[in-house]
């Protein structure tokens, strides 16, 4: 996460950029945020993506880290996170990218559940129209002698649509994209990308095409207008089933009162058959736009998203805002924001059972019958079915790992399947038939404990006698009041601070008191008045950092070493080699 790894000191350089902080590291890169330093005082804050410095020198690593650079740095789209330069340093290969003050669609949908809102669903439709936008410049990408280049993203996730606090949406990380002429190529059957908005044929592994990153929108899509998440699961094995056999819910089926026009948009993104999806990504933003306008005829869309991220985001805002001050400044960064926001919340689950299907709407998929499957054009048979006992006990959230519970969460819970009349009536006698069995023996002396001495044959008894209700009071006489409601429980008296650093193994003083070495748990007295926080270590200058002990909180700070030297300033004759 964001901080917890951050450079110590602005002294490192990448070719001519400034490294101030490392953001996040991956199984393959690490982000990190570097200045660039020109004429005249000039500042700019960049983003580098470089291959881990353990990775660099494999082969296979550097071809594929090569192709994203070549298919990222290739799409010149403004819903499509711009690259400036590919680049090597010695070893280390290098991405400079455009820094964007805001936050990922997945912060945006946990932000928005942990206060209770919900998104406009015009805005909804609008933010989908955008990355539709990105991903169909990706699509349409092609090479100097004209051929299209088939590229796919293969991860067209929350948490690569990203949303700028100016309204602006982006398409992030083309890291696993895959395309016709890479030079790094998938083994047969691996599977890349995140489970739950992963398409049909890409669980499969079958050949992909654009119409896999459409499927993936509609996911995003359907989470983002109805705040849950359609395929996630307890395990892989449980979201592959969901995505490729389980009956896909319409929006309506967790909102009766989903708009229909919407509705047909998501349904036929999430067709499972190919040749019924929309068949380019600009097909879907051209249907998504006219649902936006038709749901929010005023609606100027930019603006007003802007204006909602300001105001959910406004204490990363701000963070941001004084980090990218301090980068501009020369100054060193001790502390970052995190990466993402609110990873704590987690959005309740959607469960998939058997029901009477709704009503479809004009171009919506029942979720009864079957599809026929054709190995052209991979349609994936579509078995409507309730789940096996095993299945109801893992979904029920009780499991060994005890970690990704599922919970039904919907206001409008799917209607019961129709029983039929004799059905019923066969069921309610043999739940009498059981009580009076129940009855009898427990009055022959304990004979229901013993199942050896049960009878062979019972017969069928009339119910007790029902004892008349007893009379209601007079009307002069009160009815006893009723109890009080159950008194709010205090405020917490203490809270958890949780401290840590880089370098670890820092002492952490409070009032003069030493608290013990970083990473640690500070308990602190509930107060609005700030705490002051002394962390040293050996060769790093102290840092002091105020608390306002309010709530639970992290804190990752970032020690910087005693007596760092500024860093050079870049000349023309840098050693570092530039590909664009």
């Amino acid at each position: 996460m964001a901080g917890e790894e951050a450079g110590s000191s602005v002294a490192w350089r990448i070719g001519r950029y400034d490294i101030v902080a490392r953001l996040a590291s991956g199984g393959m890169a690490e982000i990190l945020l570097a200045r660039l330093l020109g004429p005249s005082g000039f500042q700019r804050a960049l983003v580098i993506k470089r291959i881990l410095p353990h990775l660099a020198s494999e082969k296979s690593f550097r071809e594929m880290f090569l192709d994203e650079a070549r298919i990222v740095a290739s799409i010149r789209h403004p819903n499509v996170v711009q690259v400036n330069e590919l680049g090597a340093d010695g070893e280390d290969l290098f991405l400079a990218m455009e820094y964007i003050e805001g936050e990922s669609t997945a912060g945006l949908m946990r932000r928005l559940h942990l206060k209770g809102e919900t998104l406009p669903r015009g805005l909804a439709a609008y933010i989908v129209a955008e990355a539709c936008a990105g991903l169909h410049a990706a699509h349409e990408l092609t090479d100097a002698s004209g051929k299209v280049l088939s590229i796919v993203h293969r991860d067209a996730s929350p948490h690569n649509l990203f949303i700028s606090y100016n309204g602006v949406v982006k398409v992030l990380d083309f890291g696993i994209a895959t395309a016709a002429d890479r030079i790094a190529r998938t083994e047969a059957g691996q599977f890349k990308g995140k489970f739950e908005y992963a398409s049909p044929e890409q669980c499969k592994g079958v050949t992909l095409d654009r119409r896999s990153d459409v499927f993936a929108l509609g996911a995003v899509l359907w989470e983002l207008t109805t705040g849950r998440r359609i395929f996630k699961r307890g395990s892989n094995l449980e979201m592959l089933k969901a995505i490729c056999e389980q009956p896909i819910p319409p929006p309506r089926s967790v909102d009766p009162a989903y708009p229909e026009a919407l509705s047909r948009v998501v349904m036929r993104a999430l067709s499972r058959s190919r040749r019924k999806r929309y068949q380019t990504a600009l097909e879907m933003r051209q249907d998504l736009l006219a649902v936006a306008r038709e749901l929010s005829p005023t609606l100027t869309p930019e603006d007003e998203l802007a204006a909602i991220m300001r105001r959910l985001f406004a204490d990363r805002m701000q963070e941001k805002a004084e980090t990218l001050r301090r980068v501009q400044q020369g100054t060193t960064v001790a502390r970052l924001p995190d990466n993402d926001a609110d990873l704590e919340v987690e959005l309740p689950i959607v469960v998939t059972v058997e029901y009477d299907s709704l009503p479809p709407t004009e171009g919506e998929e029942t979720t009864s019958g079957t599809e026929s499957a054709t190995d052209s054009d991979y349609e994936i048979p579509v078995a409507p079915r309730m789940p096996s006992d095993p299945e109801l006990l893992s979904m029920s959230g009780v499991s060994a790992s005890g970690t990704d519970a599922i919970a039904l969460e919907s206001p409008h819970t799917p209607r019961a399947r129709k029983v039929p009349l004799a059905a019923a009536v066969g069921v309610a006698l043999f739940a009498v038939v059981a009580v009076v069995v129940g009855v009898t023996l427990s009055r022959k002396g304990g004979a229901a404990s013993d199942p050896v001495a049960a009878p062979s044959a019972v017969a069928i008894a009339p119910p007790p006698p029902v004892d008349p209700p007893p009379p209601e009071p007079p009307a002069s006489v009160s009815a006893e009041p009723p109890a009080s409601a159950p008194a709010e429980p205090p405020p917490p008296k203490t809270v958890v601070v949780h401290v840590d650093t880089t370098p670890r193994k820092a002492q952490v003083f409070v009032a003069g008191v030493r608290k013990g070495v970083t990473p640690l748990d500070l308990d602190l007295d509930a107060s609005s008045t700030p705490v002051k926080i002394e962390l040293r270590h050996a060769g790093y200058t102290t840092l002091i950092e105020s608390v306002v002990p309010d709530a639970n909180q992290k804190l990752k700070l970032n020690l910087v070493r005693a007596g760092a030297a500024a860093p050079a300033k870049p000349t023309a004759s840098a050693p570092y080699h530039r590909f664009d």
